[in-house]
């Protein structure tokens, strides 16, 4: 009778044994992939986070190079002259910068610190109806203003300005993402200057002022290259849900916030049946969970690498981004390459058109075959990157 209830005993201790082994394996098979579910978000968050800030930068950095076009060129200097050329106003700036590049606003604020032009879409304004976005953006302003004669040179009879604001890298132009009247976009304030040498007298510089629309045709397009669900303009921060993520628009209150997906979801779909399996026997389960979760740390790290190689590579045709692009930049200026090396910026003449009459899929297709052209034809010899739209 005492064997018997020994080896009953033996037997319930080993079922419980075996009950509390198996317990303490789920309980830290859970443990585990809390943590890495955890990891997982967070890395996925941080750099996804880290694309959408670069895509904004980006953006501030396509306008100011449109802009840069009228700011940095030695004929609009000459029509700000003492007779300001209304023929020039018409011409480059009310047409070209709102049909070409869907600039809104543009005011030009003259040495005397008042408004000389003032250009809303494709229609010249009076001078003083510019005032208002003056007032609003007076910090962009002086900012510019403090750019311009950081980087000014003093010569003979004058000043020069040494660089160009656009084409070296040099951010000579203050912007940030504002509401102005009630439409939120980008604003940027940039000093006139020279783009070859030409002599700017003594005093202020003219400053342009110009405003253009983030419009919901831009955040698609963010959108669909992040892959980006339910993203959206937020100008009240206390809305959001535990399950938004988002980034500031510059200095602004406004964030750009998008539904996050969880890698940590697909982490415990895929690991379910292997907690499953692990309860029903020990060693089949942890070689299971050794490999699958093996594959998940893998799938993981595939995943963060793609993520930073989109950082600097551009979705599109798989060309180094323009922050790359910068990088390679100023390294070869360190090295003192620039004396064996060239620039070339490079577009499609009548790319609108294609896009317009065949769609923006052909014209991706455009884009993505003219890169790999131009990348074949420079190979190891230098670089291409892309700096946006057909750039």
């Amino acid at each position: 009778m005492f064997r018997f209830t020994l080896q009953d005993n033996l037997g319930r201790l080993v079922h419980i044994s075996a009950l509390v082994i198996l317990l303490l394996i789920a309980v830290c098979v859970t443990y585990v992939l809390m943590s890495a579910g955890s990891v997982a978000d967070r890395i996925h968050r941080e750099d996804t986070k880290l694309l959408v800030k670069n895509e904004l930068d980006q953006q501030i950095a396509i306008v100011a190079r449109d802009q840069s076009q009228i700011s940095n060129w030695d004929a609009t200097l000459e029509a700000l002259g003492s007779e300001l050329d209304k023929n020039f106003v018409r011409r480059e700036i009310t047409n070209w910068l709102w049909e070409d590049f869907e600039i809104q606003s543009t005011v030009i604020i003259g040495r005397d610190e008042k408004p000389r032009v003032a250009v809303f879409k494709n229609k010249t304004l009076s001078p003083r109806d510019g005032q208002n976005l003056i007032d609003q953006n007076m910090d962009l302003i002086k900012s510019a203003n403090q750019f311009y004669f950081k980087y000014r040179k003093k010569v003979n009879g004058g000043y020069r300005f040494p660089v160009n604001p656009i084409r070296e890298g040099t951010i000579a132009y203050a912007a940030d993402y504002r509401v102005i009247d009630g439409t939120f976009g980008i604003i940027i304030a940039q000093a006139i200057v020279p783009s070859e040498g030409f002599l700017l007298p003594k005093g202020n510089p003219h400053i342009m002022l110009v405003f253009k629309p983030v419009t919901d045709e831009v955040i698609g397009e963010i959108s669909k290259k992040l892959e980006l669900d339910d993203i959206k303009i937020v100008q009240n921060v206390s809305s959001l849900t535990d399950k938004d993520i988002g980034v500031q628009f510059g200095k602004s209150n406004i964030w750009l916030t998008w539904r996050e997906e969880k890698p940590s979801s697909e982490i415990w779909s895929q690991s379910i049946p292997i907690v499953a399996l692990m309860l029903l026997t020990v060693s089949l389960a942890l070689a299971i969970f050794s490999s699958r979760y093996g594959n998940l740390l893998s799938e993981l790290k595939k995943n963060e690498e793609e993520n930073r190689f989109l950082a600097l590579h551009d979705a599109l045709t798989g060309l180094p981004n323009r922050i790359q692009f910068d990088q390679a930049l100023s390294e070869a200026a360190e090295k003192k390459y620039t004396n064996t090396c060239a620039v070339l910026c490079i577009d499609l003449d009548h790319f609108k058109a294609v896009n317009d009459t065949y769609g923006h899929l052909a014209g991706d297709t455009v884009i993505a075959t003219v890169a790999s052209r131009i990348a074949k034809c420079v190979d190891d010899h230098g670089i291409v990157a892309r700096m946006g739209g057909d750039e």
